[in-house]
């Protein structure tokens, strides 16, 4: 800026500076990503909410591109720096993937977060017979074994085998193999090697 004297010769300037920035918004992490199986629960995120410029309002929102009705946002509103709440409903969701966004304004501007939410079919697993009994005589060399079928509802899934006792020492009670494929069969193995006339228990535990 110049300003310039009556006389037309005398003159002083004046500087000015303009300074742009990127946003007055700061918002983390950029991208959110949930994972879920069918019949799962709700999940929840969070993201921070700041600004260079202090303290200033901010309103947000979630809206999806894919699916209906499963991302939300809360609050509604707020001052930075502050924490925002995004959780995903997969109710009613088939296995898929879906997308959305999580909208943050100020009054000069705004961001979107991108939220992507992979549901997969849920796989229920299953034993039979969920219950073993063994009977033996005191000293007994050999007790006949049993065996434990293992399968999913879908597809095939690797899981491990192991056996615990809950009573009676440990080692009298084995399982084999250790880790297998659905379907699969286990076998249960019971010892009476070192143990008084009782009753003892245990379990075997397949995840």
């Amino acid at each position: 800026v110049t300003i310039q004297g009556s006389d037309g010769f005398s003159q002083q300037t004046v500087q000015v500076t303009l300074t742009l920035t990127s946003g007055n918004l700061t918002v983390t992490p950029a991208t959110l990503a949930f994972t879920a199986a069918t019949g799962g629960t709700a999940a929840t995120q969070t993201l921070s909410v700041s600004s260079p410029l202090g303290s200033i309002p901010f309103s947000a929102s979630a809206s999806v591109t894919s699916g209906s009705g499963w991302l939300s946002v809360s609050p509604n509103s707020g001052n930075t720096p502050g924490t925002l709440t995004v959780t995903t409903n997969i109710s009613g969701l088939s296995p898929g993937s879906y997308t959305g966004y999580v909208t943050v304004s100020t009054g000069v501007g705004s961001m979107n977060i991108p939220v992507t939410l992979t549901v997969t079919q849920q796989v229920n697993l299953s034993v039979a017979p969920d219950t073993l009994a063994f009977e033996a005589l005191t000293g007994a060399t050999s007790i006949p074994t049993k065996t434990v079928n293992v399968t999913v509802s879908t597809g095939s899934l690797q899981f491990t085998a192991t056996a615990a006792t809950t009573s009676g020492g440990s080692g009298w009670l084995q399982v084999t193999p250790a880790s297998s494929l659905t379907p699969g069969t286990l076998t249960v193995t019971a010892s009476a090697t070192g143990l008084n006339p009782g009753v003892f228990t245990g379990t075997v535990t397949v995840s």
